[in-house]
C-alpha cells in the first residue's frame, strides 16, 4: 500500500507533503496505518463539501493505492469526515516529523 499526503493552506500557506510505502515500514507501523485507512472506510465513504470557504484553513489531498484500488480524496478542515480525522492527524504528524529530520 502506498499513501501520498499533501497539506496546503493555513496562515503561512506552507505546503507539506509525505509519501509512505506502507509495506516498507516496521510491522507495527504498517498495521497501524492499514487500520487507520480501513477504519476511515477510505475507499467508500461519501465526501460532503461545505458551502463556505474558511480563509487560512488547511486543505488536504490524500491518495491511497493498494490491493488493486486507488482513491484520491480532497478535503478541507471544515469538511473532514470524523472517520478520516485520525488518518489525517497521523499523516500530519508523520509529515512534521519528517521535516525536522
Amino acid at each position: 500500500m502506498k499513501i501520498d499526503y499533501e497539506r496546503t493552506g493555513g496562515f503561512a500557506g506552507i505546503r507539506t507533503t509525505l509519501t509512505i510505502d506502507v509495506d516498507s515500514l516496521p510491522a507495527d507501523d504498517a498495521v497501524a496505518l492499514r487500520k487507520l485507512v480501513e477504519d476511515a472506510d477510505f475507499f467508500t465513504f461519501s465526501l460532503l463539501h461545505p458551502k463556505t470557504v474558511v480563509p487560512d484553513s488547511f486543505h488536504y489531498v490524500i491518495t491511497v493505492e493498494g490491493e488493486g484500488r486507488q482513491r484520491t480524496v480532497r478535503v478541507g478542515d471544515m469538511s473532514i469526515p470524523e472517520t478520516l480525522r485520525p488518518l489525517i492527524d497521523t499523516l500530519s504528524q508523520r509529515a512534521r516529523s519528517q521535516r525536522r529530520l
